[in-house]
């Protein structure tokens, strides 16, 4: 047995491995900030990461993955949180992109609906005061 050749052979490996996790890291991430965007009902403020947030995951025992992050403001800011991504999103891109083209629809239903009950307000008022006042 050579153990030079071996050590140099793990050494190798143990580059490639870490290569490996920054592609991975870099892919669940990704993923992450997909899903959020997707998942949330409104434009990313307080209580949501932005892109420039710090990023850490793990398989959790039912295997999906918990992504926490936190974000750090110049002036003195402190933002931080965490959520489950489902695992499947992050070798099924399909079932990402099907996702992420539902919570738009559902989205876009929801201030459909808003909007018609505004109009709806405005009109219940519109007659009142046309009754109030006449025309």
């Amino acid at each position: 047995m050579d153990v030079k050749a071996t050590l140099e052979q793990m050494q190798e490996l143990a580059e490639q491995m870490r290569g490996l996790h920054n592609q991975m890291d870099r892919h669940v991430v990704a993923v992450a900030k997909r899903y959020i965007a997707a998942y949330s009902d409104e434009d990313h403020g307080y209580g949501y990461p932005s892109d420039d947030a710090h990023y850490r995951w793990h398989i959790d025992s039912g295997g999906d993955i918990d992504v926490h992050w936190e974000e750090f403001w110049n002036y003195g800011g402190h933002d931080a949180g965490s959520f489950t991504v489902p695992s499947r999103y992050v070798w099924d891109e399909a079932a990402l992109a099907e996702y992420e083209q539902r919570r738009a629809d559902e989205k876009k239903q929801k201030e459909e609906r808003i909007a018609t009950k505004k109009r709806q307000e405005e009109i219940e008022q519109l007659k009142k005061l046309q009754e109030k006042y006449g025309e």
